[in-house]
């Protein structure tokens, strides 16, 4: 799954799950890592989808299912 800048995110950051915007995407020899901006106003970098053995991801589940809901209502 690739998000492009402006897409909202469903992420875990050290265990809790937030909320943000892709404001930067990287392609890398691993595939896609992108900066989130938080709605708390924290920014996180070099952020992959689904890396669960990393401090901060992507959750592509969660992130799917929040702008379902979202877009419908």
């Amino acid at each position: 799954m690739s998000y492009n800048e402006g897409s909202v995110v469903v992420f875990s950051a050290f265990g809790k799950f937030k909320v943000g915007k892709v404001t930067e995407k990287i392609l890398s020899k691993r595939g896609y890592r992108y900066t989130i901006l938080s709605e708390d106003g924290k920014i996180y970098s070099n952020v992959m989808v689904n890396s669960t053995s990393s401090d901060v991801y992507i959750s592509k589940n969660l992130t799917e299912s929040f702008n379902t809901s979202t877009d419908n209502g």
